[in-house]
């Protein structure tokens, strides 16, 4: 990460790789509120600014008791926040 950050300072500050534990938080959250609470951190930079243009999501197959065998990273373009779209890789 951090000869990628001395190449292109720019993209790394747009850039957001979503932990495990944040990725199954979003999937558990009942109430919008919390859940855009959550999202909002994952996305906002130090300063609060929504700055993450591409997200990396971890997902599994496991469910609401944890587990899970098959893991995927998940990218996300979100340069135009009303309508994210998902990559393909």
């Amino acid at each position: 990460m951090d000869e990628w950050h001395r190449k292109d300072p720019d993209l790394t500050a747009q850039t957001r790789l979503v932990q495990p534990e944040q990725a199954q938080l979003l999937r558990l959250i009942r109430s919008r509120s919390d859940d855009a609470q959550t999202f909002r951190r994952i996305v906002n930079d130090q300063d609060d600014n929504g700055s993450a243009n591409f997200l990396f999501v971890t997902v599994n197959d496991g469910g609401v008791t944890g587990g899970g065998a098959d893991w995927s990273l998940l990218p996300v373009d979100r340069r135009v926040p009303a309508a994210p779209r998902c990559l393909s890789l």
